[in-house]
């Protein structure tokens, strides 16, 4: 019972002083608050000036003079010089170790056909149902006629078929013979001559 009201007059005693900080930390704030009320004119609003719009009158104004230098005027007849024709040839060296026809492009040999390779399919390989491609080689002269038969390069594995593309070439072509410079020459051509059922 005892220790029950020492534990209570503590409780109290520590309750009062807390109450009395409080107290006094309320006092600290509670201060009224003076309001101070500043009168300030306006300050007024200065316009700039208007500007004239009327032009000025510039007629008495003096206008620069431009100064002319003088100039010495040669007062000797005018001479005439006749123009001299311009030579536009090509110029070719002395040695010709150049001429002109040697900007003209090469060109390789060309053919034409006149009659197609199926005028020349043989007729038994025709009944043997045998197709397939021969690479001949033809070569002509500076006239474009073949300088030689023509030779077949790669076979196609049937000797009638070998042989006919050989008589095509020699008998259904036109040639073209190649240039050199813009000059024809001798060459060489491979080409491919097939055979197939339709």
């Amino acid at each position: 019972m005892a220790l029950a009201v020492t534990i209570g007059v503590h409780v109290a005693l520590v309750a009062g002083l807390l109450a009395i900080k409080v107290v006094d930390v309320v006092k600290d704030y509670a201060a009224p608050l003076q309001l101070v009320r500043i009168d300030e004119k306006p300050k007024p609003v200065q316009f700039a000036e208007p500007i004239d719009p009327k032009l000025q009158n510039l007629d008495h104004v003096a206008q620069p003079v431009p100064q002319i230098p003088d100039f010495d005027v040669d007062e000797s007849p005018i001479v005439t010089v006749p123009l001299q024709p311009m030579d536009i040839t090509p110029q070719v060296p002395a040695d010709n170790s150049q001429p002109v026809a040697s900007v003209l492009p090469d060109t390789p040999l060309r053919f034409e056909a006149v009659r197609p390779t199926d005028d020349y399919y043989p007729p038994q390989a025709i009944r043997m149902a045998s197709e397939g491609a021969v690479i001949v080689r033809a070569c002509t002269d500076a006239r474009g006629r073949l300088s030689g038969g023509p030779s077949v390069v790669r076979s196609s594995s049937d000797s009638l078929l070998d042989g006919a593309a050989v008589k095509w070439a020699s008998e259904a072509l036109r040639f073209q013979p190649a240039t050199r410079a813009g000059v024809a020459v001798p060459s060489c051509k491979e080409f491919r001559v097939s055979f197939k059922l339709h």
